[in-house]
């Protein structure tokens, strides 16, 4: 059973479903970890949570734009949170008219889904999370701190930790100007949210951190599929979706 991990998708369902095929991803077979971000910015969030949730071996970790959507979907979202969603470089506007022509029983699905969904998972030796941890929280606690919690498994003070962790670019930035990384944690971290765009088009892969976010939701960016065993990746080719909606 291959173990594979998919990178930033934003919506962006055709780009997703290639890249998968590309990569001969078989979900009675393979493990999948996608990285979050699986709405906003692109025309087909729901289409791309109804796929993800419908996978038997797929295991999601929470990235940011998630998060705006579960408190959204909880009535717990702040209201300088809800402005900052449907801003323009948020993307959030064009998910919250999809996911409000969606049925009461859907909303209550997808809101108890991501109120279960880990922030932080570990696959041996591989921390999978979306934004990043960053050396201060590596410091402070342990990788047990972070493992399979959920928003329903902490408390409101510890929150304040997980959403930095959704949020974070610290520990990328950091990895990318220095050649020999190291980290008060042993595990190598698997992250998404800072897009790379850089002219080879590849993710960043160091010995300690791995970017599989090369920008599904830019024209000249796409998505990534990783093995984590093996380092072989594989990039859709579709064009970007455009969001029709427009604030």
């Amino acid at each position: 059973m291959r173990r594979l991990v998919i990178g930033d998708i934003h919506g962006q369902f055709e780009r997703m479903l290639e890249v998968l095929k590309l990569a001969s991803f078989d979900p009675e077979k393979d493990m999948l970890f996608p990285l979050g971000d699986f709405c906003d910015r692109g025309p087909k969030p729901i289409e791309v949570l109804n796929y993800i949730y419908s996978l038997p071996y797929c295991y999601p970790v929470l990235g940011n734009h998630d998060v705006y959507l579960m408190e959204y979907l909880t009535h717990t979202i702040p209201s300088f949170r809800l402005t900052s969603w449907i801003s323009k470089n948020n993307g959030g506007w064009s998910t919250l008219r999809k996911v409000d022509d969606e049925s009461y029983e859907w909303k209550r699905k997808v809101a108890n889904r991501l109120l279960s969904t880990p922030f932080v998972r570990k696959v041996d030796d591989n921390i999978i999370v979306h934004g990043g941890i960053s050396r201060e929280l590596m410091e402070n606690h342990t990788p047990e701190y972070f493992i399979n919690k959920t928003r329903k498994d902490i408390s409101d003070k510890e929150y304040l930790d997980y959403d930095e962790i959704v949020w974070d670019r610290s520990l990328i930035y950091e990895s990318m100007e220095k050649e020999e990384l190291s980290l008060p944690w042993k595990e190598r971290i698997i992250l998404g949210h800072t897009p790379i765009l850089s002219d080879e088009k590849k993710p960043y892969i160091s010995s300690k951190v791995i970017d599989v976010d090369t920008g599904s939701f830019v024209p000249m960016g796409s998505i990534t599929v990783i093995d984590i065993d093996t380092l072989q990746y594989w990039q859709s080719t579709l064009p970007v979706e455009p969001v029709s909606e427009v604030i």
